[in-house]
């Protein structure tokens, strides 16, 4: 079953991104995805998905989310930091490398990257529409993503699964799952241009 989010704050400088757009170029669409793919994969993989599944990536202030339709896992990856708001009042720290387990009517306040980029996973991805086989966003051409834009305030979109009700907290070094996954990542990336340019916004 998929689980739903609203966004609350979209923050600065958010948008949904997976592996990328390949096979566009010479129609002058960019290829988008994932800036930093080692950190993205690091995320999917501690909220237990896909390593190109579509995720959030931030790179300035991050969204405040809240859970529609629950449970779902979040995880963290790169140089930034959470807060749960419990539904029931109370608080909790979730640091990068960690995933934690959302309820129904909890929500998620994720603070500023402190440098670089960082992904908030969900679980199973990010379940917005493909397009051109991709759910990445470019907004340029206002395509991909939640209606081709970054986060916006009062926008709602679905995770492709729900938690599994039995869930064991995942935590981990950032280096020991870098070097880990690192060669999936690689192994995992299309071939592409060796002149290829940064993904404009």
């Amino acid at each position: 079953m998929t689980g739903l989010i609203e966004v609350i704050d979209g923050g600065l400088g958010n948008a949904i991104q997976d592996a990328g757009r390949f096979g566009y170029r010479h129609q002058g669409l960019a290829v988008s995805g994932f800036l930093d793919r080692p950190l993205a994969d690091c995320a999917n993989a501690l909220a237990g998905n896909h390593p190109a599944a579509a995720c959030i990536e931030m790179r300035g202030l991050g969204p405040t989310l809240a859970v529609r339709c629950g449970p779902l896992r979040v995880a963290l990856a790169g140089n930034v930091a959470a807060t749960i708001l419990r539904a029931n009042g109370s608080s909790q720290a979730l640091p990068a490398w960690q995933s934690a387990t959302l309820e129904d009517h909890d929500s998620l306040k994720v603070g500023a990257v402190a440098g670089g980029t960082a992904y908030l996973a969900i679980s199973g991805g990010c379940a917005v529409p493909r397009q051109l086989g991709s759910r990445s966003t470019y907004q340029r051409a206002g395509i991909g993503g939640i209606d081709g834009h970054a986060l916006q305030k009062v926008t709602v979109f679905p995770a492709a699964n729900r938690a599994n009700a039995i869930f064991v907290k995942l935590g981990v070094s950032p280096w020991i799952m870098a070097m880990a996954r690192s060669a999936s990542c690689l192994a995992h990336r299309p071939p592409t241009s060796p002149t290829r340019p940064s993904r404009p916004f």
